[in-house]
């Protein structure tokens, strides 16, 4: 099965109420039958990248502060008949209600954009476009995990949860319940992306922010996520000898494998290696 065609499967078949921390059985069914063994995450190799690798953590960034703006963006056309009556009527009482509504809606959309932090792992370890954009223009790393490790009782935080992405070009709309970011089309919206983006393939470690830590999460424009163990560290065709001297001690420390990527003489496509020099 097609990756869009199980991807939209696995979320028409969430229940009205499994939102953050619930997958029905028919959910658990389809991801058995099709989600891939592993998961990836590029990283640039920071300062703090081989340390919250050692640790088993993710920085996650707030949902609105995502570098794409239509990430976690929330139509408003539910008002559009509401307007258009307004208009027809030439009510000034309608079109001041409708105002006043569309402003309750974007603040509370506001606000449940600035309660999720996520961190996003990709299907594909030789994508060339985000060894470029994610890894430090491929003189970084990228980090394998096994998705089925991503379980609740091996994440620090307990509403958080990985799911799949799906991309379209409609956006997802709120239904009458808004202000309940667990409903199931409330939620959709923060696994929904542009049709451009399919390429990446992505996964997202989505966690609601714990009430003590919004001052800081604020402050510091996210927070760590506890993972699994890696499985794997891939060093860049760019990764200099101290990067990789480096990464090879942690992998030797954690008892994980490590590999890299090499670029192929005769076409565009990257290839994982094993023999690191």
């Amino acid at each position: 099965m097609e990756r869009k065609e199980w991807v939209g499967s696995y979320y028409d078949a969430m229940g009205n109420n499994s939102g953050f921390l619930r997958e029905s059985s028919k959910q658990k069914c389809i991801l058995n039958k099709n989600a891939p063994e592993f998961i990836y995450q590029y990283r640039g190799l920071g300062i703090h990248d081989l340390k919250n690798i050692e640790g088993n953590y993710v920085w996650a960034g707030k949902a609105c502060n995502m570098n794409d703006p239509y990430d976690c963006y929330y139509s408003d056309s539910i008002f559009s008949d509401l307007e258009k009556l307004a208009k027809e009527k030439n009510s000034a009482f309608l079109i001041e209600m409708c105002r006043k509504e569309k402003m309750k809606f974007k603040d509370t959309c506001e606000k449940i954009r600035n309660m999720i932090v996520l961190s996003c792992f990709s299907e594909t370890f030789d994508s060339i476009l985000m060894w470029s954009h994610y890894a430090n223009q491929h003189k970084g790393i990228c980090v394998q995990y096994r998705r089925s490790d991503f379980t609740a009782p091996s994440l620090l935080c307990s509403s958080a949860v990985l799911r799949p992405v799906s991309y379209g070009r409609k956006i997802s709309v709120f239904d009458e319940s808004i202000h309940e970011v667990n409903k199931k089309e409330n939620f959709k919206i923060l696994i929904r992306k542009a049709e451009e983006w399919q390429y990446e393939e992505e996964w997202r470690l989505l966690c609601v922010i714990p009430e003590g830590d919004l001052d800081s999460v604020n402050k510091s424009g996210g927070m760590l996520l506890k993972t699994p163990k890696p499985c794997k560290i891939i060093l860049g065709t760019r990764a200099d000898d101290k990067s990789k001297e480096e990464v090879r001690s942690l992998c030797e420390k954690l008892g994980i494998k490590l590999s890299h990527m090499k670029m192929k003489d005769d076409e565009f496509f990257l290839e994982e290696i094993y023999d690191i020099q």
